[in-house]
């Protein structure tokens, strides 16, 4: 009778690398007077190949004349290979979303062959502006023949990314109001037809009109800008305020009240003088003793007030 033995084919488990990997061979137990596999010839092997992740048989067939042969298979696995996928550095104006234009990039482990990754979604973290700021990725396509299936993939999100500032600028018009010379260049608005251009609708964004003159130098018709203007709120730190074109007015510095309302103050003097007499020597109004006018009935000689109005 033929004696009994076992061939029991060879496993292995191995990790993706792109290339076709296979187990062969085989161990045999049973075998009589120091007989080794080496006189079982012929036997068909079979399976044991593969390239993707997965699980691959791995076996063995035939007969001989001495044994009764069993067959027990044996396996081929391909485990996942490890794949980090991060995003470039995004860099982009604040558009008061979080959206962010990220590109997939291998950052641990290895792409194999002809392997490539694709897409994915990129996201900042919050809307403002601001550097260092961090983007999430996920949702990328692997094209590896398998739908993605040979890597496993763990995402890391990008720490050094940008929301740069979002520049607006001022259109529409105002005034600016005459005033008595204090040294000081600052100028009052009149009338503000101004308007912030380039915002974001729905920002919690507003302006602190400011103005001022060149120079605090006494002065007709000098040029008033938008200097000191500035935004406030909540959103204002996501945008940067160009102020260059912006709108001018022209006001005057003045040395007293009267260079401002000359009509008013004149026909004053005028009725005063008629009154009381002719002043001791020629002098332009604005230099009459007594008369440094703040308002009408004030530092005017009591002769003056009943004729102010």
């Amino acid at each position: 009778d033929k004696a009994a033995a076992t061939v029991t084919a060879h496993s292995a488990t191995v990790t993706y690398n792109g290339q076709t990997q296979g187990v062969n061979g085989y161990t045999v137990t049973g075998l009589v007077n120091g007989e080794d596999e080496s006189v079982l010839d012929n036997l068909v092997e079979t399976g044991g190949n593969g390239r993707n992740t997965g699980t691959y048989a791995h076996g063995f067939s035939g007969s001989d004349n001495n044994y009764a042969l069993t067959f027990i298979d044996g396996t081929l696995t391909i485990g996942k290979a490890k794949l980090t996928v991060g995003s470039s550095d995004v860099t982009r104006t604040y558009d008061g979303t979080t959206s962010a234009a990220g590109t997939a990039i291998v950052l641990g482990g290895r792409l194999f062959g002809d392997d490539a990754i694709s897409g994915g979604n990129f996201a900042f973290t919050d809307k403002n502006a601001g550097t260092g700021k961090t983007v999430t990725v996920g949702g990328v396509t692997v094209d590896d023949g398998n739908d993605g299936g040979n890597y496993d993939v763990t995402y890391s999100s990008n720490t050094n990314s940008t929301i740069l500032q979002k520049t607006v600028t001022i259109g529409g018009g105002f005034d600016a109001q005459d005033k008595l010379h204090d040294g000081s260049d600052r100028a009052t608005i009149g009338r503000n037809a101004l308007a912030l251009q380039g915002a974001i609708a729905g920002d919690a964004l507003t302006v602190d009109w400011q103005a001022a003159f060149a120079d605090a130098a006494k002065g007709v018709n000098k040029t008033v800008t938008l200097r000191g203007t500035a935004l406030a709120g909540g959103d204002s730190a996501n945008y940067l305020l160009d102020l260059a074109g912006a709108p001018t007015a022209v006001a005057s510095i003045v040395l007293s009240p009267i260079e401002t309302h000359g009509a008013r103050y004149v026909g004053a003097f005028d009725s005063a003088v008629a009154r009381h007499g002719t002043p001791p020597s020629p002098m332009r109004i604005g230099s009459v003793p007594g008369i440094v006018i703040q308002q009408c009935g004030i530092n005017l000689p009591g002769a003056l007030v009943r004729n102010c109005e």
